[in-house]
């Protein structure tokens, strides 16, 4: 039970470290890699930037936000925080899948008028097959527990990722 607190405790903190690095600052500057966007933002001029690699999935027909990823590297640690649309089905989480490899599930950690999110430690094997893969798929249920699997491209992820401060 410890381990289960302490887990949550962990991913609630790296919730709010992300949260903060993206809204507090300012954008300092912006670069494309492919697919994913490079945004480093500035708090303080007496501090270092922040930077923070993104992919968001906007729906075409409504341009509504479908998916957004943000990968935040603090010290020796990676975080992602994956946010889906408000009217997901909460208990399935969500799901990460690597080109066909093994699924990997999450919990939903809470919802705002953002949407729903979820905060993961990416270990050293999880951002190697970021950049060894083709696409990511994340999935995750609608209130009709419909599953909806959304294709995110790897392309520029490692070019970003080598940039990510």
């Amino acid at each position: 039970m410890n381990r289960i607190f302490s887990h949550c405790l962990y991913m609630l903190l790296i919730v709010f470290i992300v949260m903060g690095n993206a809204t507090a600052q300012e954008l300092e500057n912006e670069k494309r890699y492919k697919s994913w966007t490079l945004k480093c933002f500035k708090q303080e001029k007496s501090t270092p930037s922040n930077c923070l690699l993104m992919q968001t999935i906007v729906l075409k027909e409504t341009n509504s936000r479908l998916l957004q990823m943000a990968i935040d590297k603090q010290e020796k640690q990676v975080a992602g925080r994956l946010t889906v649309p408000l009217g997901v089905f909460l208990p399935n989480g969500l799901t990460l899948q690597i080109d066909k490899g093994e699924k990997t599930s999450f919990p939903l950690l809470h919802c705002d008028q953002q949407g729903c999110h979820t905060t993961i430690r990416l270990n050293k094997d999880l951002i190697a097959g970021l950049k060894a893969g083709k696409q990511l798929t994340v999935t995750f249920s609608d209130m009709t527990q419909r599953s909806i699997g959304v294709p995110v491209s790897l392309q520029g992820f490692t070019l970003g990722f080598n940039h990510l401060k």
